[in-house]
């Protein structure tokens, strides 16, 4: 999604939300793959869609904690909401 500065087709290394993952899942030995929707479209494509693990950057809310795996601690500045709860975490 386009939210500068922290993720964006035209911002350095895509954002500082996507360098992080993306730096993140290569220490973990994977690969982000990351692709920029309006806000809505990637909500619903992060909840919805099997060939997307989830969205980012988000904030922390219980409503989110219950639907999505949260990966960052409440209070951060940027969650990532890797995917559906119901899913096994795939990085």
């Amino acid at each position: 999604m386009e939210w500068p500065p922290l993720t964006g087709l035209l911002l350095p290394k895509e954002g500082v939300s996507t360098y992080i993952a993306s730096s993140v899942a290569k220490t973990a030995g994977c690969r982000l793959l990351a692709a920029s929707f309006e806000w809505t479209k990637a909500l619903e494509k992060g909840k919805q869609s099997p060939e997307f693990d989830g969205y980012f950057p988000e904030y922390f809310s219980q409503e989110r904690a219950a639907a999505c795996r949260a990966v960052s601690p409440p209070g951060a500045v940027t969650v990532l909401a890797c995917e559906i709860a119901q899913v096994s975490q795939r990085f």
